[in-house]
């Protein structure tokens, strides 16, 4: 029988080391684990459009490695994103002390201060980014849209000529310096304007209808009419605030133009302020102007005295009763008063007064779906005139698809809104509704892509943000998706 061989023994360097490995194992952090864990839930909270969930995931990881001052920048960027302005603020500050915030953040850092209602420490972290070498063009640009909003025009003329020295050849920067001038010195405004037409297609529609209201008062300052025809350019182009210092311009000038007088009335409504003693001061000036009392009536109805808006708005048509814009208003305040079916007729007529511009055919479709009255008898007419006029406009396209879906013809619909869709990937109005045609047809996935969408597209379209996140809310739980 053969000899078994001794059980070989571990060489002694082995047995030396055993001790030393078992301990390595059991200090072995458990942090590599925890921060991938960490970090792919954040990467499903953001795929999710959950920037609140991500932020936190994310503050996990840094607690873990807190040299990671990239990941405070992103938190700051994940909150200012879910609307918590004080987190933002706070994470980027904190990133800031340990290490430079990149140029990125610290705009975001000031956007931050702005949205939480500190103007002045925004106004200073962008204005220490501007004044710095080579500084970030959105620097100048927000800086001096806070300024403006802040009626510092001054001020923000400075910054926009800051802004076109460091850049000269970005037309914005030259638009916007321009434009600012136009109500401080249209000469000089008449120049810069030519310039930026000149430099890029991108603002030449907006310079060239201010050059042309600028030409007369560069030759003749103390036009009255030329500053309310600057004034009523300026509001076309949403700039208010600029064009209520041309119609008071225009005021100074001629203190009896009742004109002027009301739409410098209508300007600081539009800017939040009263502008009732300056409606009152026109129509005391010519109450026999529809204008003035139209603006009136306009006033009258923002406030909700229905009754005093519909006294102006009627001696309004009938001083001018073949001017559309009246009608509109007039089956406007209708509506207000809850008189849907006059209101019709006057939307109607105003339509009918100008058959060529698709504006009032498309108030018209509108005002069947929204109020749901004759939509197929009215309604569809209208939309069709409108898509006639623009057959590949999105606008046009989704206001069909819209009508057609209160049809309840969702086949019909669905093609019209997907062409809207191929027109205009952004087009929020058109979101909503996909949203709502999907809802109607159970198909969950597609509806909930497209309101989320129509939500974050909005923007300055309050109703449709407000219906899209209804929506969300009733039919899928913003805090379950």
């Amino acid at each position: 029988m053969p000899l078994k061989r001794p059980l070989a023994l571990p060489p002694l360097f082995l047995l030396l080391l055993l001790p030393l490995l078992l301990s390595a194992v059991l200090s072995i952090s458990p942090q590599p684990l925890l921060v991938s864990k960490a970090l792919a839930a954040a990467k499903r909270a953001e795929n999710n459009a959950q920037p609140a969930e991500a932020a936190q995931a994310l503050r996990q990881v840094a607690a873990l490695q807190p040299w990671r001052t990239d990941l405070l920048e992103r938190i700051g960027h994940l909150e200012m994103e879910a609307g918590n302005f004080e987190a933002a603020i706070a994470a980027f500050e904190t990133a800031g002390e340990r290490s430079s915030l990149a140029v990125e953040a610290r705009l975001e850092l000031g956007e931050s201060y702005r949205l939480a209602g500190d103007q002045n420490s925004a106004l200073q972290i962008w204005m220490r980014l501007a004044g710095e070498e080579n500084p970030p063009a959105e620097a100048f640009q927000r800086l001096a849209d806070l300024q403006r909003a802040r009626g510092e025009l001054e001020a923000a003329t400075i910054t926009c000529r800051a802004w076109q020295a460091a850049y000269p050849d970005d037309p914005l920067a030259v638009y916007l310096l321009g434009l600012m001038l136009t109500v401080q010195s249209p000469a000089e405004a008449l120049m810069i304007l030519r310039d930026a037409a000149a430099k890029d297609e991108s603002v030449q529609v907006e310079a060239n209808v201010l050059m042309t209201v600028l030409l007369p008062l560069a030759e003749n300052p103390e036009n009255a009419e030329a500053w309310l025809e600057l004034g009523r350019s300026l509001a076309k182009l949403r700039d208010w605030d600029l064009a209520s210092l041309a119609f008071q311009q225009a005021v100074q000038r001629d203190p009896h133009y009742a004109e002027a007088w009301a739409f410098w009335g209508e300007a600081r409504s539009q800017l939040g302020r009263d502008g009732l003693e300056q409606f009152q001061r026109a129509y005391a000036l010519n109450p026999d102007s529809a204008l003035t009392r139209a603006f009136m009536a306009l006033y009258w109805r923002r406030r909700g005295d229905m009754d005093r808006a519909l006294l102006h708005i009627r001696a309004a048509t009938q001083i001018e009763p073949e001017q559309a814009a009246w009608q509109l208003e007039m089956g406007d305040i209708l509506v207000h008063s809850g008189d849907i079916q006059s209101a019709l007729a006057h939307y109607l007529k105003a339509a009918e007064l100008e058959p060529d511009d698709p504006f009032y055919w498309r108030m018209l479709a509108r005002f069947c779906v929204v109020q749901d009255i004759q939509i197929r008898s009215v309604g569809l007419p209208a939309a069709r005139r409108v898509l006639a006029a623009s057959p590949q406009d999105a606008a046009a396209l989704g206001l069909m698809g819209w009508v057609l879906l209160n049809l309840e013809d969702y086949a019909s619909a669905e093609r019209f809104l997907q062409q809207a869709l191929r027109q205009d990937a952004e087009h929020a109005p058109t979101h909503l509704h996909l949203g709502q045609l999907y809802l109607q047809l159970s198909a969950a996935d597609d509806a909930y892509h497209h309101l989320k969408r129509a939500a974050e597209l909005a923007g300055q379209d309050v109703a449709t943000g407000m219906m899209a996140e209804r929506l969300l809310e009733r039919y899928f739980g913003v805090e379950n998706r």
